[in-house]
């Protein structure tokens, strides 16, 4: 959260506006979400990036507080690891996303704040095709999908098994010291143990995490995570076989025909005649899953109300930073001090 007593720079150069109107900005990293929420509180902090949106309501109750919801370019998906054969056969992916009632998952986990998604092309995008519509929880189509990739209940334990009596077991990967993985993690483990799936939640340190999954060796199943896309539409990293062993090709996905419509979107500049192209691209991953892309997520904030020129937009956070500023009546004690941004 800003504060400080030094002035602002005078020389900011003219194409950047005027000086800004904080002398600093401190950012703190605090990664249990009530620990954020009591630096608020407390005065630690004067502005919180991404409070758990059950604490929303409570927030903004408080006085001398407020909380913002603004656009973003981020969703929430599940990576499953194509070189993992379970996850090689699309209608084992498809299936999973079909048991995962991801509307009750909104409600649980962000109070109904997000978008059920289609695919990893948000809907304010030119490119997206609004005729498309999310997939709906439908645990019996599910469990008929693992029943035609070879998995059934076997001897009726309630999880199904392949022809081997092998069962239908993997590890999901969470980033760790998050009250919000946690919940995420439960939610997804129960409803896919409805369709008799065993996912078993793995809480990992968010570095080691990003390592296991963007290594070329790929050692892990699936993982559970957000996204934030570029403005330019390139989902080339993500989904093109030329980029398998790249970090972000974490489904080690092949498909020709996608490839081809990657290659060919990339040198197109009429958005007319690219336009099916990525409508094609669309149905092609909604159907076959290498991603499940949950929702689209809008950036939720909590702050103190002496904290003003806040005008967040899909930009980021921080995109009119210079017209923050503090406003309250301070003694020089108090403007020595510099709360921080917990996030």
């Amino acid at each position: 959260t800003p504060g400080g007593g030094r002035a602002p720079n005078p020389h900011t150069p003219p194409p950047r506006g005027a000086p800004p109107r904080l002398a600093r900005v401190v950012l703190r990293v605090v990664p249990e979400n009530a620990a954020q929420v009591t630096e608020l509180r407390s005065g630690g902090a004067d502005l919180i990036l991404s409070p758990r949106a059950t604490d929303l309501a409570d927030l903004a109750q408080r006085p001398g507080m407020r909380t913002l919801v603004r656009p973003s370019r981020k969703y929430v998906f599940i990576g499953w690891n194509g070189k993992r054969p379970p996850f090689r056969d699309p209608r084992v992916r498809r299936a999973l996303a079909l048991a995962l009632d991801r509307e009750r998952m909104l409600r649980a986990l962000r109070a109904g704040y997000g978008t059920l998604a289609t695919g990893p092309i948000a809907p304010d995008h030119w490119a997206h095709d609004p005729a498309l519509a999310p997939l709906p929880f439908a645990p019996d189509s599910a469990r008929a999908l693992l029943a035609a990739a070879g998995y059934c209940d076997r001897d009726g334990d309630g999880t199904v098994e392949d022809a081997a009596g092998r069962p239908l077991r993997f590890e999901m990967l969470f980033a760790a010291r998050n009250d919000f993985n946690r919940d995420a993690a439960e939610l997804i483990r129960a409803q896919l143990a409805a369709v008799g799936v065993q996912a078993v939640p793995r809480f990992l340190d968010f570095a080691a995490l990003i390592g296991l999954i963007s290594s070329p060796e790929r050692r892990f199943d699936a993982v559970f995570m957000s996204f934030e896309s570029d403005f330019k539409l390139d989902l080339r990293e993500q989904f093109h076989s030329a980029e398998i062993d790249g970090p972000f090709q974490l489904a080690s996905y092949r498909n020709p025909e996608v490839d081809r419509l990657l290659d060919s979107t990339a040198v197109i500049t009429d958005r007319a005649r690219a336009l099916p192209l990525w409508h094609r691209l669309e149905r092609i991953l909604l159907a076959e899953q290498p991603w499940a892309v949950l929702w689209y997520a809008p950036d939720l904030y909590a702050a103190r109300t002496r904290l003003q020129g806040l005008d967040m937009d899909v930009r980021g956070t921080f995109v009119n930073l210079p017209r923050w500023h503090i406003e309250e009546a301070t003694t020089p004690a108090a403007a020595a001090t510099t709360p921080a941004t917990a996030r």
